[in-house]
């Protein structure tokens, strides 16, 4: 079955983007800030939470937050 390509509107600038560690912790800082100022530099506004960089065994935190 050939199903169409949907693409979502394209952001603005201001728009805000959420940084989010769905399946393992983010271990380098220094990479993640190189990208906040990549996406700042293009007139974005980025969110994280501390908790990406948790860890319970091999997977970013626990279900609990």
């Amino acid at each position: 079955m050939d199903l169409p390509t949907i693409f979502p509107p394209a952001l603005r600038k201001g728009a805000t983007i959420g940084i989010v560690a769905p399946a393992g912790p983010s271990n380098d800082r220094n990479a993640l800030q190189r990208g906040i100022a990549s996406l700042e530099s293009m007139g974005f506004s980025v969110r994280f939470d501390e908790r990406i960089f948790d860890s319970s065994r091999y997977l970013a935190g626990d279900d609990i937050a």
